[in-house]
């Protein structure tokens, strides 16, 4: 049931701005938005609606759908004053200039933006119809958007810097160990020289006329000091084109034969560097393998002891 009509004749303050409509219905025709602060006489009201004749005919709120406070009374001392006709002009002049250039400066500040195109053809458009609500929607999705992407992005970033750290880590490590690397391969060097040298210094050999047999298998050496040359014997015998007894070395590097001479083969080897022919007389002392033995395991028995008075 509808509120019964009260009649009316006092002065109220506009609150919030209002549309002055011609009929009490809220689809009839607008005429006129009072801004506020304006001051409306009220003449008669029926629920939340009110028949005013001052500053001009017309229906408009006292509240709004949702209770917000549109016309709030005024005390009687307080003067009925409203802004005249060519003053609310000028004020709704000067409002459309700024909301013109409000729009001007979010168009330039989109086009400017980080954001994709179509972001920026939508955003511009709802600025160009004034379509404030939608407008507002579009930025709330776009600024949840670009607070996810910085989130991936930060969280991408902090992923790097920590496969950074990794790396780092690993390559020091990385560094650390081939100098390690380095510092045993220089020390099994020095002890196969030691060993090399002690081998060939200290083992006492049996002469080519000896009560031992040179056969294949042999461990010699060739010359003396740091000249000499250890290697296993491969072939005993006469060579094709030379005089003499020769013998075909299998050696670690240094050589210059397959085990071939003259398109025959005496003897094999892996690679050129690994053989060589040698004449008889050149030999300076087989070593036996039980000697040899005997001689290695004595030798790595100082070496233990010299490399646990090192640490």
């Amino acid at each position: 049931m509808a509120a019964p009509e009260e009649i009316m004749n006092d002065w109220y303050r506009v609150c919030l701005n209002t549309i002055v409509r011609k009929g009490q219905k809220l689809d009839s025709e607008r005429l006129r938005i009072l801004p506020m602060g304006s001051k409306v006489r009220v003449r008669k009201r029926e629920d939340r609606r009110v028949l005013i004749d001052k500053p001009l005919n017309g229906w408009c709120s006292l509240k709004s759908s949702n209770g917000d406070t549109i016309l709030t009374k005024m005390a009687p001392d307080e003067a009925p004053e409203t802004p005249s006709g060519q003053n609310l002009n000028k004020q709704a002049n000067k409002e459309r200039e700024h909301y013109q250039t409000l729009q001007n400066t979010m168009a330039t500040q989109v086009e400017s933006s980080g954001l994709n195109a179509n972001d920026k053809h939508e955003i511009q458009e709802l600025i160009i119809e004034g379509d404030i609500e939608k407008l507002k929607n579009k930025i709330e999705a776009v600024e949840s958007q670009l607070t996810e992407k910085k989130f991936a992005q930060r969280k991408y970033v902090e992923d790097l810097r920590n496969q950074i750290e990794e790396a780092e880590t690993a390559n020091e490590t990385c560094d650390e160990l081939e100098k390690i690397a380095q510092m045993k391969v220089e020390e099994l060097k020095t002890i196969r020289e030691k060993m090399k040298l002690a081998i060939t210094s200290q083992i006492r050999g049996v002469n080519e006329d000896g009560t031992r047999p040179l056969e294949s298998g042999a461990v010699v050496q060739l010359g003396m000091g740091k000249l000499s040359v250890l290697g296993i014997v491969r072939y005993v015998g006469a060579v094709d084109g030379e005089e003499g007894t020769f013998i075909g070395l299998e050696m670690e590097s240094g050589g210059d034969t397959t085990g071939t001479y003259n398109g025959k083969t005496y003897f094999e080897v892996a690679s050129e560097d690994k053989g060589m022919f040698f004449p008889i007389s050149d030999l300076s002392k087989r070593i036996y393998a039980d000697a040899l033995l005997m001689q290695l395991v004595s030798q790595m028995n100082v070496l233990a002891q010299e490399s646990t008075a090192q640490q």
